[in-house]
């Protein structure tokens, strides 16, 4: 099974695509933000790997000290394995959000009206010009409709790198 989901990493997003499209048509969810929201529930074969990665990495002393100190399952996944996996979490979560921020221009083309564009496409199809001579273009306005658009990506990355760097000191696994 494992390798089943990891083999859809080979595929291009693209092809998925169009029967996603007709399988969101027959449901009637066209025109709305739900098929994102369902998109992203289904899970992430790279995320899928990178954990799978992760967690088989921890050695297995870590349980079983646990499990002589009297530590339950529960208390052993609470307890140790979230703290250690801080790390991986929050570098999945940037890169989830970092996808889902702006690395999704196509979709919302099939998807959605124009009205309800989410904003990387709508600068994709900006163009201002001087409103005296439509001849001349101002992309400076477009520059920096582009900074302001990246402004929240480096702020989840710059937090969230501070938090990757506390976990992977403080993981408990020496040397």
């Amino acid at each position: 099974m494992f390798f089943i989901v990891i083999s859809t990493i080979m595929l291009p997003g693209i092809i998925a695509q169009i029967p996603t499209y007709v399988l969101f048509n027959k449901f009637g969810l066209l025109n709305s933000f739900l098929p994102w929201v369902l998109w992203g529930l289904g899970g992430n074969a790279f995320f899928i790997f990178l954990y799978r990665q992760f967690f088989a990495g921890i050695p297995k002393d870590l349980e079983d000290a646990a499990r002589i100190d009297g530590c339950s399952s529960l208390s052993i996944l609470f307890r140790i394995f979230l703290p250690i996996s801080i790390p991986v979490l929050i570098t999945t979560s940037i890169m989830a959000f970092n996808n889902s921020w702006g690395g999704d221009y196509l979709t919302p083309y099939m998807f959605l009206q124009e009205d309800k564009y989410p904003l990387v496409t709508a600068l994709i199809q900006i163009g201002y010009v001087m409103p005296g001579n439509p001849g001349i273009k101002l992309d400076q306005i477009l520059y920096a409709a582009v900074v302001m658009f990246v402004v929240p990506s480096v702020v989840i990355f710059i937090i969230g790198q501070r938090y990757m760097v506390d976990g992977f000191v403080n993981s408990g696994i020496k040397g």
